[in-house]
């Protein structure tokens, strides 16, 4: 059975933190400082964050959950207004995790295609995401029909980085893929 999608709530921050951190250490290693990775932890202070970031979202910014039949949450993404200056996107997805029990099975892409599908409805029609250049994720974005429109350096845990945009003119062409 597919999982469901539904808003995050606080009490979702556990979940959601023990996702994000394993999704980091499991997608970045080679692409950031192993110190930032081995030290990342998803204990009580960086739950807080996402209960406090749930509670209290910023203008339009909205967490989305993948919630297994059992209860247990398998996946989140992250998203709201457009943060990248020069590029005429109206929303962003910040962030999508799926715990790594429960990749593969379509989870990822059920979830930002919902969260596209609402960043859309809220903000305006147009999607950009951000991925670094060497995340194989940026096949997945791909896949999807995401077009890349940007690139920019930066640095992350004193690591050069490059990342890549993706970008959607109109969103709700994801709607169908929410499979």
């Amino acid at each position: 059975m597919a999982p469901t999608l539904r808003p995050a709530r606080p009490d979702d921050a556990p979940a959601i933190a023990r996702i994000y951190v394993a999704g980091w250490q499991d997608a970045y290693p080679g692409l950031l400082p192993d110190r930032l990775l081995v030290g990342m932890r998803h204990g009580e202070g960086r739950a807080a964050s996402w209960a406090r970031t749930i509670r209290h979202p910023g203008r339009g910014e909205l967490v989305t959950v993948a919630e297994a039949e059992d209860g247990a949450v398998i996946g989140f993404a992250g998203g709201g207004p457009a943060r990248s200056r020069g590029f005429a996107y109206d929303s962003e997805v910040y962030t999508l995790y799926v715990d790594g029990d429960h990749q593969e099975g379509g989870v990822g892409r059920r979830l930002f295609c919902g969260l596209a599908v609402e960043l859309a409805s809220a903000l305006g029609p147009s999607l950009i995401v951000w991925v670094l250049a060497g995340n194989p994720a940026r096949y997945f974005y791909e896949a999807l029909g995401g077009r890349r429109v940007g690139r920019r350096s930066g640095s992350i845990g004193g690591a050069a980085i490059e990342e890549l945009a993706y970008g959607w003119p109109d969103a709700a062409v994801l709607a169908a893929s929410q499979g």
